[in-house]
This record gives C-alpha cells, structure tokens and sequence, in this order.
C-alpha cells in the first residue's frame, strides 16, 4: 500500500515540477530563464496552492475518545486556483540591470503566473531591440495533490498524525524527502454535557525536492464533528502558514547571446492563512471515505480514502 501512495505522491508532483505536462518548458526551466524579482510572482500562486493543499485533509472527525483508534489511506487534494492568482505584476528590474547599454524593459509588467495562460510579449522602451517573451502559464484551474496519511491512538484523548516517505534520490530529479507529523487532542473530555465531539490539532510538515524547491506547511486548528451510526459531519477552523525555498541558475539572455550564469535564491510564504472547513465521513465495516471543502484565500477540496479500526 505504501508503494501505491508513493507512486501516486510522487507522479503528481514530480511531473508538476520537471516534466512537459505543462507544454513546452517545465517549471524548473521556465524559473531559470529569468531572476529572483520576477520568479517570485511567478511562482508565488504555486507556493500557496502547495502549502494549502499540505494542510488540508488532516483531520476527518473530531472524535478522539480514549482506545485503539488506527487508520491508513491516502488524501486526495483539488486546490481550486481562483483568477486573482492566474496573472502577477512582473519586476524585471534585475534583467534590466544586467542589460545596461542593451536596453531595458517596461517594468512593472501584468503577465501569466504559473496558473495563468500565455506569457506577454514586451519591447525595449529605450528604442528597437530585441523583445522579450515572457513564461507562460500552465492554464491550469484545478492542481491535484496525493499524500499518505496514517493516524495512530487514542492514548488520553491524543491521536498521532503522520504522513511520511524516506528520503530517496530520484533519477534526473534529485533528492525527494517528505514528512507530517501532528496531534489531534480531545477537547470534548474536559467539558460536561457537550452533544458533539470537539477536539484541536497541529501539524507540521516538509517537502523537498532538492536541489530545487524545500518547502514547508503548518496548520494549527480546532474542529467539531457529530456522528449518527455510519454517518459523521464534521467541520473546523484553522490558521495554517506555508513556506517554499527555492535554488537554481540563471542564465540572462541580452540580444540572443547567453550572459554569465548566476545563482538565483529566494523564499516565498504563502498567502493562505485562516481556512473553515466543513465535510462528511462514511465508515463501513473497516472501510472510511470523507470528503470536505476548505474556504480560505487558496480554496481545496479534499477526498479520503482508507481502512480504519
């Protein structure tokens, strides 16, 4: 089974990033032919559809009454890009420094990001020359996302969240790392007479494909949930931050000619904060499917699959 969620994991991201399932340029080349100023707007939609998609899918009741509580699956996440994150204000003032008495471009430019569609085409304002064509876009509304998840307890009304794949290199990507792990802490044990169950969780979590991306996700929350026999409603507020690193090579393009390579850093945080989710689960015999939708500035929807005791 953990080699069914790995292949679905990594399928999902790795093309995203490295392959041509974007047409044309993958994500990786399309960063490398521009600096820092306008990478960050292009990328910074993926960042926050990332981190949101990490965060979503942690909890699918708030029932963590004390005994043995296991489950196994997979959470499949929709991040729903809305049409603010499919264009960006392009700074090219970092390719204009490099140009000097080559002439520079209009700066700030309104062009595709990641999500967007095609990239603008802008001309010198300092007279003819050489124009540049901006990145395209993926065209993309909705970005899938797959992660394993198991979840362990009830030892004094605590569950354990994890989500986890050993560290491994992958032919012409890198080395691939990814771990969760949270509580889930029963609030409904020290109040009285409460009709619904009610509990808090946190989760960290860390994913890097290096030498390109490391990225991070945290989500601290409460929620509350009802269960009628084989039934449960649930739902719950959260503030979650997300962070994402990247790392690669520059190569300035002045005239047609190929300029000196520079090594391109910089973070990005996402712009997704505060989420309310709501959603139903379904338990038949071993086997659990829930689904939910979370509102927040990067919307997702979720969909568990598992078997759980």
């Amino acid at each position: 089974m953990q080699k069914i969620f790995k292949t679905v994991f990594l399928f999902i991201l790795l093309t995203a990033l490295h392959s041509n399932v974007f047409g044309g340029d993958s994500f990786e080349e399309r960063l490398q032919k521009f600096g820092a100023g306008y990478a960050k707007g292009y990328s910074t939609p993926f960042a926050t559809a990332f981190g949101a998609g990490l965060n979503s899918g942690i909890f699918h009741t708030a029932d963590v009454s004390t005994g043995i509580d296991v489950y196994v699956g997979v959470k499949l996440m929709a991040a729903l890009i809305p049409n603010s994150a499919r264009t960006f204000d392009a700074d090219l003032s970092d390719l204009n420094a490099v140009r000097g008495i080559a002439g520079a471009y209009p700066t700030p430019v309104t062009t595709a990001t990641i999500f967007g569609g095609k990239g603008k085409t802008v001309g010198l304002i300092t007279g003819p020359g050489d124009s540049l064509k901006l990145a395209d876009g993926s065209d993309l509304k909705i970005v899938p996302f797959a992660v394993p998840h198991i979840t362990i307890g009830n030892i004094f009304g605590t569950r354990a969240i994890l989500r986890f794949f050993p560290s491994q290199k992958i032919s012409d990507f890198g080395e691939f790392s990814f771990y969760g792990i949270g509580i889930q802490h029963d609030v409904s044990q020290y109040l009285i007479g409460v009709p619904f169950d009610w509990s808090a969780h946190i989760m960290y979590q860390s994913l890097k494909v290096k030498p390109l991306i490391e990225s991070s996700a945290f989500s601290i929350g409460t929620e509350v949930s009802k269960t009628l026999t084989v039934l449960t409603v649930y739902g719950g507020i959260a503030y979650e931050t997300s962070n994402m690193k990247f790392k690669y090579n520059w190569t300035p393009v002045i005239a047609g000619v190929p300029g000196q390579q520079k090594e391109v850093k910089f973070d990005l945080t996402g712009e997704n904060t505060i989420r309310l989710t709501a959603g139903l689960s379904l338990k038949l015999l071993i086997f659990h499917i829930s689904a939910d939708y979370s509102v927040a500035k990067q919307p997702v929807a979720t969909v568990g699959l598992g078997i759980a005791i």
